[in-house]
């Protein structure tokens, strides 16, 4: 079963999901979606899996969807990972998501970067009324030095996390996992995350020499919203994207953009509800 965030459980909203019990959890599951393969200008991504979850279902096959490479960054433009409800239903999905990283060039990886970004709303409902984004870096493991493979090396993100809110959510950081959360019934904005990885650092504390050439990922993405009778929520990703490189990312600037998304987009699902 994947891990699910411990914070996440204790959300009323969940614990109804979960008052069913664990066992169906299983029938629900989707398959894992393999991508394959895909190759950067220093970095191979290699066997891209995905393995989609919603609870309740149905649920699309896959959650962030064939992913593209520019230079050493595999982007995802997951159209299919959001969830919205509104009359006092509720939605959860988790995403897992994995790939083995390859060096191909003498431009060694020192760095890997996460970095995701999406939209939110809820409107005519109280602090019951909750829109929340979570993702967890189960591991990110260096496996190989001067192409010599080594015992695993866990490597621990640095998280960063920027916001904008109509409303009063709060973020929770961790060693290994963000949380985003909105209750206030009338919000709506959007949201960067960053997870920062310092593979140079990592072999130096281990005390070893050399320069990475293999890598193993491992992360969870999870989307939940819960509403009230009077009440709609949603949340959405907007981009996620994976980079190699000597030195962090500069984050992408689409707060503006995607906080103008999550507007229209509010407004098409009430008007939907109302007609």
């Amino acid at each position: 079963m994947q891990r699910l965030n411990p914070m996440l459980k204790r959300r009323g909203m969940l614990m109804v999901l979960m008052a069913v019990g664990l066992a169906p959890f299983a029938n629900v599951a989707n398959g894992a979606v393999i991508y394959g393969n895909f190759d950067g200008t220093d970095v191979d991504y290699l066997n891209v899996t995905e393995t989609p979850t919603q609870l309740p279902g149905p649920s699309p096959t896959a959650l962030f969807g064939a992913p593209t490479v520019s230079g050493n960054t595999l982007l995802f433009s997951p159209s299919a990972f959001d969830v919205g409800v509104s009359g006092g239903a509720n939605e959860f999905q988790d995403g897992h998501l994995s790939t083995n990283i390859l060096s191909t060039d003498t431009a060694y990886p020192k760095t890997l970067n996460i970095l995701e970004g999406g939209g939110w709303g809820e409107v005519g409902g109280t602090a019951a009324t909750e829109a929340m984004e979570t993702l967890v870096v189960n591991q990110l493991t260096i496996t190989s030095v001067n192409g010599v493979s080594i015992n695993p090396i866990v490597v621990t993100p640095t998280i960063t996390f920027t916001d904008t809110d109509s409303g009063n959510a709060s973020v929770v950081t961790t060693s290994d996992s963000i949380e985003f959360l909105s209750t206030t019934g009338i919000s709506t904005g959007s949201w960067d995350a960053n997870a920062s990885f310092n593979l140079a650092g990592a072999l130096a504390a281990a005390k070893i020499t050399g320069s990475v050439t293999g890598l193993t990922l491992n992360l969870d993405n999870q989307l939940a919203v819960t509403s009230e009778a009077n009440s709609d929520s949603f949340i959405d990703k907007k981009f996620f994207d994976i980079t190699t490189g000597t030195s962090a990312p500069v984050p992408e600037p689409a707060t503006g953009g995607i906080a103008a998304l999550a507007l229209a987009r509010l407004a098409t699902r009430r008007k939907a509800r109302v007609s």
